[in-house]
């Protein structure tokens, strides 16, 4: 019975293609061409049989029989053994990346903070940037830092790689790596990273405190060293931090240990040049600037 079907839709398919039916030969369509699921004829080069790219996954999957693989694997000549030990190692293949986390959806956390956190923390779009333009970017690359954590990565790692692609100085990076671990950290004691601030963080919104004194405030973007002291290191990623709200009204234009430790870092780095570093260090407080934009 199953003879007759066989040679029956074989004959139908013959007739279909308009073509001769032949058990063997080689394939002249392409290495995709299709075939009957019942009678394996060939629709596009009409041949049965033959060595086309159905045949071919036929034969493969025919001839892993048992007695095959179960053989002894012949030991290697000399000669191949020669040729093993002077070809040099294969090279580890670079990817400070991991696939994405199981629960996030497919093919949007997979690589996607690794393109982010480069194009966010790209200097030469960062440069381009009008005053207070990185705000939106610094709530951006939390947000990614934080999906790369959820995938297993290391965020000390990933911003390690990220800012040595974009290449960035040695001491400028280790200045922004600090910086940027810093603003993760406070997400994490500010409640940033709930599903609603998570949606807010990645197109570059404010997010709600969640916890602490200040929770139900928005968070703003603070310059560490003030933007009306320094607008040349405005959108300096080192020079950017996430706060509540009444904390950023409170603060003044104040140039305090730290604004003058990350002064003198910016400077070695190469940043800032000494005159800015002169205008820093002998800048006196004054009043709260302007709201930083959200």
């Amino acid at each position: 019975m199953s003879f007759i079907r066989l040679l029956l839709c074989t004959l139908i398919c013959s007739l279909l293609t308009s073509a001769p039916i032949a058990r063997a030969g080689t394939c002249t369509g392409a290495d995709d061409c299709t075939a009957c699921s019942t009678c394996k004829y060939c629709k596009h080069c009409a041949i049965l049989g033959g060595t086309c790219g159905v045949k071919k996954a036929l034969d493969q999957a025919t001839s892993e029989s048992p007695q095959q693989t179960n053989q002894p694997q012949q030991p290697p000549t000399q000669q191949q053994k020669q040729q093993q030990e002077t070809q040099p190692p294969l090279p580890k293949k670079l990817h400070p990346f991991r696939a994405a986390h199981p629960s996030q959806a497919p093919g949007e956390k997979q690589a996607n903070y690794q393109v982010a956190l480069l194009s966010l923390s790209d200097p030469a779009k960062l440069a381009t940037l009008g005053e207070r333009g990185a705000n939106p970017r610094l709530k951006q690359i939390v947000y990614w830092l934080n999906q790369a954590r959820l995938s297993g990565e290391n965020p000390s790692h990933v911003i390690d790689a990220t800012l040595q692609q974009n290449a960035y100085s040695p001491a400028h990076a280790d200045l922004i790596k600090t910086n940027l671990l810093r603003n993760l950290k406070i997400g994490d004691e500010l409640g940033f990273f709930t599903p609603q601030n998570s949606d807010l963080l990645r197109r570059g919104g404010a997010p709600l405190v969640m916890r602490g004194p200040y929770a139900g405030e928005i968070a703003h973007v603070d310059h560490i060293i003030p933007v009306s002291i320094a607008p040349e290191i405005g959108n300096d990623l080192a020079n950017l931090e996430l706060m509540p709200k009444t904390l950023n009204l409170r603060k003044s234009a104040k140039i305090g240990d730290r604004q003058k430790a990350l002064a003198h870092g910016l400077n070695a780095a190469g940043v800032i040049d000494a005159k800015l570093l002169e205008r820093i260090m002998t800048s006196k407080t004054a009043p709260p600037p302007p709201v930083d934009a959200l």
